[in-house]
């Protein structure tokens, strides 16, 4: 009796057994078919990937052999046009100096002093007028005409303050300046249009070389203090001012001005 329990238990372990076998064999040999259908998915990609970075490789390879088959020719023609354009450069720079070292006859220079002075009563006729197109044409032709002609540079630049054109203004002034640096009246103006422009570190520069040259000038001194203190720069405010109540006692912005540097 007892024999043939253990025989019904041991047989019924062994079916167990064998159905748990059947199961888990069945799923792995479901999941190893999954793994090699997800490994050959994965090549395909791969191969698929490969051929087209292959294919995006030649290309790239190919549009370099273009660009660079046209951008030599290119390259060289734009290296051999600075070098035609430098040296028509110099031509012209030398053309300049052996100009400017011949001599002229007395009654060229006579004839050419006439002719210059015609073109600016002109350019003064058309800014009467107010016709300032022409008048900087004028101006312009004068200076073409006599390259250190101060009295061109002068009237050019009046012109341009006149239109407002503070930066071509300041352009020709700084020409001017160069040919006559002694002229207070250009750095006044200079440090004006800077003012007007709110450039006032340079505005104020300007003035205080216009009072080097004009260290009385109530004008510089008063242009200084106020530069001064719009930079707030109460050293520089308090001599200025100073300077201008010595030169000037009798200016009525000296209380306001004292009462701004006392702020800063």
């Amino acid at each position: 009796m007892i024999i043939a329990v253990y025989s019904i238990l041991g047989l019924f372990t062994l079916v167990s057994l064998a159905t748990i076998g059947v199961v888990y064999g069945r799923k792995l040999s479901l999941a190893a078919s999954l793994d090699l259908e997800a490994m050959r998915e994965y090549r395909e990609r791969m191969r698929k990937a490969a051929l087209i970075e292959d294919r995006l490789a030649r290309k790239l390879l190919t549009a370099k052999k273009n660009i660079s088959t046209w951008i030599t020719p290119l390259g060289r023609w734009l290296i051999q046009f600075a070098q035609n354009f430098f040296r028509w450069l110099k031509s012209l720079e030398e053309q300049y100096r052996r100009t400017a070292r011949r001599p002229v006859a007395p009654s060229d220079a006579v004839t050419q002093q006439q002719s210059l002075s015609s073109v600016l009563q002109q350019a003064a006729v058309f800014v009467t007028e107010e016709n300032y197109v022409e008048a900087e044409k004028k101006y312009i032709a004068a200076i073409a005409f006599d390259h250190s002609s101060i009295a061109a540079y002068r009237g050019l630049a009046t012109l341009y303050i006149t239109m407002k054109n503070y930066q071509h203004a300041v352009e020709t002034l700084r020409f001017l300046e160069q040919l006559d640096p002694t002229d207070e009246a250009v750095w006044q103006d200079l440090g004006m249009l800077y003012q007007v422009q709110q450039q006032l570190e340079d505005a104020l520069e300007a003035y205080e070389q216009a009072l080097i040259l004009g260290p009385n000038n109530p004008k510089n001194l008063d242009a200084c203090i106020e530069l001064a203190i719009a930079n707030k720069l109460k050293y520089k405010a308090q001599n200025y001012y100073d300077k201008l109540k010595a030169v000037n006692p009798e200016n009525k912005k000296l209380l306001q001005y004292q009462e701004q540097i006392a702020q800063l």
